[in-house]
């Protein structure tokens, strides 16, 4: 049993309940799964240092599922941030960004638009997408 699924069992043997679709979770109305792996592309290699002005990095969209954004650099220096407007708009004219430490997995949401980045030090960024 995995560290999910017993901490799930936790819960509703604490009798919470768990919904899908307005019926309680059984064997014969489980949790959805994911079927597959996503399929990543390396959008960005990291090969070209970002400068102090914005530059455009990615572009996302609602269809993106997965995304990740790493600093390609030493342990010591990070100093890369990012920010996003709608896909199509002007470059953005923010005067601070969000921090990128040594990377970034969106885990409670995949911003949707163009991202652009920028770097002091000229630092690289590598982006993965799918």
């Amino acid at each position: 049993m995995g560290i999910v699924t017993g901490y799930l069992s936790q819960l509703v043997s604490s009798g919470i309940k768990l919904l899908v679709g307005g019926s309680a979770v059984s064997s014969s109305n489980p949790l959805p799964t994911t079927s597959s792996n996503f399929t990543y592309t390396k959008v960005n290699t990291g090969t070209t240092p970002l400068t102090t002005s914005w530059s455009l990095v990615t572009t996302t969209t609602t269809a993106t599922k997965s995304l990740r954004m790493s600093a390609s650099c030493n342990a010591i220096v990070f100093d890369i941030e990012y920010t996003v407007v709608t896909a199509g708009a002007s470059p953005p004219t923010d005067t601070r960004g969000q921090a990128l430490l040594a990377g970034d997995d969106f885990l409670a949401g995949i911003p949707v638009g163009d991202i652009y980045a920028r770097s002091a030090s000229t630092q690289t960024l590598v982006i993965w997408s799918a």
